[in-house]
This record gives structure tokens, C-alpha cells and sequence, in this order.
């Protein structure tokens, strides 16, 4: 699936391959700018900063807005267009639904999800989009800012369940998971403000760190340290992995 939205202007070479993309079996989402050369499979609504109308159910959002701050209008109108912007989003996963399955998902819009793969190994990070209004200094009211603590889960397809153990890299330390019926892994995330988690998704459960270091240094002689991070059979994991080194003197 290639999103391309606002895209009013594209170079003949950039146009050729994304019709290339399509011919092959590709998804083109565009929108009401997509330039006429290209003919999008779907086409999601126009992403714009002018608040859409109010509809029955954001007039006492905005009339609660308006009496906490005197610049209510604004930010009711900044709250309407983030809600928007979500609803629009299932509209589109909806739509994308019959054709296409994200390998990894979320349980709430406001949780942003992004895969990246090293060889065979999954690694997802997700983000908490949650976020109320601040005290920045600027045109008050016209973004949401400040984070705001949120709960939810993140799914990552696992068809083969190759999957052994789940470890959060940011922080540090396994995490438990549950599977669902068709392999899919589901693991538990919160936050406390606009923060972010990484996940790796192992094949492979980390049974014991080996270090090997000498005893005893001399002053100013080099030394070195081997750190080796082992699964159940004593074998090197084969992933990615951010280990914390702390060299200290004696003193």
C-alpha cells in the first residue's frame, strides 16, 4: 500500500514507477489532490487544518471548552479536527480491510505503531499520540502538546508462532504476551506521557549473559571485555541488541 496524500506535483520518472506499482498488484491511496496522471485505488479524505463543521455531538465539547478557557472556540476546533483525523483513519483501514492486513497493530488510533525487521528478527515500536493542550508560549490552542498518561495493547502477526519471548528494549526486560487463536501476538502497553516503547519480537528467549573480563587491570594497561547474550541451549541470540556497559575506577 503507498499513502500518498497532497500530491499535486510528482517528477514523469516518480509517476512511472508508482504506476509500475500498481500494474504489479500495488494499492495507490490518494486523495482529492492526487494529480490527474495517476489514478488512485482508494481515495482517503483531504487531510486539512480548516476545523470541519461542528456536528450535534461537539457542541457541548466546545461549549465545555470555551468555559475553561478564553479561547474555547479554537481549541474545541483543534479537539474536533484531532477526532476527525481518527475517525478518517478507520475509514480507510476499513476500506483497506479486503486487500490488506498491517502486520502490526495497535488497540487505539492514538497508539502509533512502525515496524522495522534485522534478518528475521521483529522489532515494533509504538507510540502514545495521546496528548491534551499545555502551556507553550504562541497562538495558545492550536495543537495539542502535552501528553497525557494511556493504556492499550499492540499486536504483531506471528502465523509461523515463531515467536518465544517478548523484551522491551527501551527500558529494559521480557514482557509477558498472550496469543491469540490465529498466532497473533498481543502484548499490554502504558504510558505515562508522550513516550515510546520498542519491542523485540525474539524467536529466541535470553536465558543468561556470559562476561568474560580479567581479574585484575593494570594502571593504564588495556583490557577487554567480552559480553555474550545466550538463549536456553547456550547459543548466541541472534538479534539486535542494546546492552548497558558501566565502567567504574575504584574510587
Amino acid at each position: 500500500v503507498l499513502y500518498a496524500p497532497q500530491c499535486r506535483f510528482l517528477t514523469p520518472d516518480v509517476i512511472a514507477k508508482i504506476q509500475a506499482f500498481q500494474q504489479k498488484g500495488g494499492i495507490l491511496v490518494g486523495d482529492a489532490e492526487t494529480l490527474a496522471a495517476l489514478t488512485p485505488n482508494l481515495r482517503a479524505p483531504l487531510v486539512s487544518f480548516r476545523p470541519p463543521p461542528a456536528s450535534d455531538q461537539t457542541e457541548d465539547i466546545e461549549a465545555m471548552e470555551a468555559a475553561k478557557s478564553g479561547d474555547g472556540k479554537r481549541r474545541a476546533g483543534t479537539v474536533r479536527m484531532k477526532r476527525t483525523m481518527l475517525s478518517q483513519a478507520d475509514d480507510l483501514r476499513a476500506a483497506l480491510a479486503p486487500h490488506y492486513r498491517p502486520a502490526t497493530d495497535s488497540s487505539s488510533g492514538e497508539i502509533v505503531t512502525y515496524n522495522r525487521r534485522w534478518q528475521d528478527v521483529d522489532y515494533v515500536f509504538a507510540i502514545n499520540d495521546k496528548r491534551t493542550f499545555g502551556d507553550y508560549v504562541g497562538p495558545w490552542g492550536m495543537t495539542m502538546e502535552k501528553g497525557l498518561p494511556f493504556a492499550g495493547e499492540v499486536t504483531h502477526a506471528d502465523p509461523a508462532r515463531r515467536v518465544k519471548a517478548v523484551y522491551e528494549l527501551s527500558r529494559g526486560g521480557e514482557v509477558a504476551f498472550t496469543r491469540l487463536a490465529d498466532g497473533t501476538v498481543k502484548v499490554p502497553v502504558s504510558y505515562e506521557t508522550n513516550d515510546g516503547r520498542l519491542f523485540l519480537f525474539s524467536p529466541q528467549k535470553i536465558a543468561s549473559l556470559a562476561v568474560n573480563a580479567p581479574k585484575t587491570v593494570a594502571c593504564g594497561a588495556a583490557f577487554e571485555v567480552e559480553l555474550r547474550v545466550l538463549d536456553e541451549a547456550g547459543k548466541p541470540v541472534a538479534a539486535l541488541l542494546p546492552v548497558d556497559v558501566r565502567v567504574t575506577t575504584a574510587e
